[in-house]
């Protein structure tokens, strides 16, 4: 099944009703990354929602990663990569590097403490996110939507891509 069928998908997926007024829905862009979510994908309704490489608590607020994606050496991902947060004063959705080794990348733009910028701004609908260097095999598609309903109205889920989803 092609790759476009799912983030067709996954794009009505994250325009459906939800229970709260925002949510984020993040699936793996590389096969590397679909491995690290356990070929599966996740949609936030809780923020900050933290991404690293460590199951242990070790990241800024104490606690452990919300998503654990393995890495090996040479890491690509540090312990407590970034974290995903709603702004309110903002409106919107950002990414915040944690202050990674590597940095990350968010739809094309490049924030850490090596790029003078901490954080960067999601938009509504499909975001790429690469955690490291822009060669990174961890990179993640972030669907958002801000409150806005589906088209059907009736609250309901759009059916999966023809085919399913790849194993």
């Amino acid at each position: 099944m092609p790759w476009t069928a799912i983030k067709g998908w996954l794009g009505r997926l994250a325009n459906a009703p939800i229970a709260g007024p925002r949510s984020i829905v993040v699936v793996g862009g590389t096969a590397v990354a679909r491995e690290g979510l356990g070929h599966r994908s996740l949609r936030l309704e809780r923020f900050p929602f933290v991404i690293g490489r460590t199951a242990t608590p070790r990241d800024a607020s104490g606690g452990i990663c919300d998503l654990y994606l393995p890495d090996e050496e040479p890491y690509q991902v540090s312990r407590s990569h970034c974290r995903l947060v709603w702004r309110a004063e903002l409106g919107g959705f950002y990414v915040e590097d944690t202050e990674s080794k590597l940095g990350t990348a968010v739809n094309g733009l490049r924030i850490g403490r090596r790029f003078g910028r901490d954080s960067a701004p999601l938009g509504q609908g499909e975001n790429v996110i690469i955690l490291g260097q822009d060669d990174s095999p961890f990179r993640l598609l972030a669907f958002v939507d801000e409150g806005r309903s589906s088209s059907n109205g009736d609250g309901a889920l759009p059916a999966p891509p023809p085919g399913g989803f790849p194993a």
